[in-house]
């Protein structure tokens, strides 16, 4: 519903404080940033946040200008959402990254508002993720558990022991709902969460290795996985073994030791370069499971890392520039599904998700109203 203001016997939008934040911090902007680009100072900034205070008609476009959302925006509550969202399963707690993992927040809040619009409409694929039981013993998975979580996970989806060639796509046909949203910084480079019974994934477009982007993904389903129950003070007190058991799940996802083990046939540098064509998997995270699956002793995986930087592999390794990176296409088709078959118009959608088209365009990375290029995959969402 829209909140309105009484004003010279009519009714003018008036702004909803919660709205103001949540799209303040979706700049990264401090009320003292607002304050200055607008004219006021970070005190009136709180005095509009807190409620105490209305800006003017002239005022509050000012806002608008800067944040870049639309009127209808900071006018109404938020659009409907899957249900309660859990833990934000973010790698850095650090005070340095805090107020860009609340943007990263902002902009999922977002895409899944975005997601559950269009799930009014369309059949987005049923979840079906594997139910990971707790540890028997204390409150960490031990290695083995790991390792048999990563193979029961195979098993539901019917993956066998060979290489997966499509992780996004994957997950996403089991009802992972994935963006890839450029973060603009290098201290996120993937998160995850469940909203109500919906999970959902962002890996960073500005990842240019498609290997670990990948190995991100599988990081992420770990959590999705394991650490559905772990709430966030829980998550910031054990972060470090947390992410240590989902890095640990992503090797043995990606490398099932039953196959990926008899196919090391040298401890050459070269030999992972192949082994990466084939499995998709990084030079660099291969020799970390080689490692763990004692193929590798300590002595020769660190021969290894020093042959990685002498040869400045560390951050760009060969095939990063052949190995095509791999993208969400669901949320993408769902999208114009509604258009294609006049389901809604564009200004439909804009107006259900009160969000930019800008915003939208980025979120869900197609551009409106430009047709698609090229033919979406069969798998995904249906029109209801």
């Amino acid at each position: 519903m829209t909140n309105v203001l009484p004003l010279f016997g009519r009714s003018a939008p008036r702004l909803l404080p919660a709205r103001l934040r949540e799209a303040r911090e979706s700049k990264e902007l401090s009320m003292s940033d607002l304050g200055d680009a607008i004219g006021l100072t970070r005190q009136a900034i709180s005095f509009y946040e807190s409620g105490e205070r209305e800006p003017d008609p002239e005022m509050l476009m000012k806002i608008i200008g800067v944040l870049e959302q639309p009127i209808s925006f900071f006018t109404t509550d938020r659009p409907r959402s899957f249900g309660r969202r859990g833990t934000t399963f973010f790698r850095s707690f650090k005070s340095k990254t805090k107020r860009t993992n609340r943007r990263c927040e902002v902009l999922s809040d977002w895409f899944a508002q975005t997601a559950s619009f269009l799930d009014e409409f369309v059949n987005f694929p049923a979840v079906d993720l594997s139910e990971i039981a707790p540890p028997k013993q204390g409150q960490y998975y031990s290695d083995d558990e790991i390792e048999a979580a990563a193979a029961a996970v195979r098993r539901h989806w019917g993956l066998g022991d060979g290489p997966i060639a499509d992780v996004v796509g994957l997950m996403e046909s089991r009802g992972v709902i994935v963006a890839r949203s450029d973060f603009g910084t290098d201290t996120v480079s993937a998160f995850s969460f469940w909203e109500g019974g919906r999970p959902f994934i962002f890996l960073g477009a500005d990842k240019e290795s498609a290997a670990r982007s990948r190995f991100d993904a599988a990081h992420e389903l770990a959590h999705l996985c394991l650490h559905r129950g772990v709430e966030t003070q829980e998550l910031e007190l054990d972060l470090d073994q947390v992410e240590n058991e989902a890095d640990r799940f992503a090797s043995a996802f990606l490398l099932p030791a039953p196959t990926y083990s008899l196919e090391i046939f040298s401890t050459r540098l070269g030999a992972f370069v192949e082994l990466k064509r084939r499995w998709k998997v990084s030079i660099a995270a291969q020799i970390f499971r080689c490692l763990d699956l004692s193929i590798l002793s300590e002595m020769q995986a660190l021969n290894l890392r020093k042959q990685l930087s002498a040869h400045h592999w560390r951050k760009h390794e060969p095939l990063d520039d052949v190995l095509p990176i791999e993208k969400p296409r669901v949320m993408e088709k769902a999208l114009w599904l509604l258009l294609d078959h006049n389901v809604r118009t564009v200004s439909d959608i804009l107006d259900g998700i009160r969000l930019s088209r800008p915003t939208i365009e980025a979120l869900l990375a197609t551009t409106l109203p430009a047709s698609v290029e090229g033919q979406l995959a069969d798998m995904g969402p249906r029109l209801r």
